[in-house]
């Protein structure tokens, strides 16, 4: 859950706690971003993130993290996005 006005996300009354979610790679997308093929701004796109959206990383290049998340139909979908434009979950303070 993302309070307004914040940067930061939390996790309430989850079945994972923060800490889990994070230790199995999961993050949240901090903002509007496209998805690329390759490691590359120049990719072709593979798929739209919106912010406060939960993706899995499955392996880092760089600043490149390729990631997996799952469709409006629950399908599989990977692409590559920079590291900056996810953030990892935070628990309840």
């Amino acid at each position: 859950m993302k309070f307004p006005g914040a940067c930061h996300y939390y996790i309430i009354e989850q079945e994972r706690d923060a800490t889990s979610l994070n230790v199995f790679q999961y993050r949240i997308v901090n903002r509007a971003i496209k998805a690329r093929l390759k490691h590359d701004c120049h990719s072709q796109i593979t798929g739209y993130l919106q912010e406060g959206q939960v993706v899995r990383v499955i392996d880092k290049y760089r600043k490149w993290l390729q990631i997996e998340w799952r469709d409006s139909e629950g399908e599989s979908c990977f692409g590559w996005i920079q590291n900056y434009k996810v953030s990892e979950f935070k628990g309840e303070k």
